[in-house]
């Protein structure tokens, strides 16, 4: 509900999992527009990013802090795990930028991964 109350007036909502939505990027459904695909996890971006082979960036906008997690921007924890998952997507050529809202400066999740 929040995300149908948050999205600007003249855009389509679409809640799919992730199974649906990697068939619906791969299938040329989507091609004719402009995404914005917001997901649960880093492994759920990973998971679109290599099943898809169409995603080139990616902006994490926050990641809960857990147990087993650093810190890495104000508003991002990762594990080891994700770490290793994000500098596997920035060399196969993803950019992977962090910033909770447009207006905050950008900073690349290379340099401090």
């Amino acid at each position: 509900m929040p995300i149908k109350l948050a999205k600007p007036a003249n855009t389509k909502l679409v809640i799919k999992n992730m199974d649906a939505s990697v068939e619906a990027l791969v299938s040329g459904v989507t091609d004719k527009y402009k995404l914005f695909i917001v997901v649960e996890s880093i492994a759920d971006v990973y998971k679109l990013c290599k099943e898809t082979g169409m995603i080139d960036k990616i902006t994490l906008g926050g990641v809960k802090s857990r147990e087993g997690t650093r810190q890495i921007s104000k508003a991002v924890f990762t594990t080891p795990k994700e770490e290793e998952l994000l500098k596997e997507l920035i060399t196969d050529g993803v950019t992977v930028e962090i910033r909770q809202v447009p207006s905050d400066s950008v900073i690349y999740a290379k340099d401090v991964l």
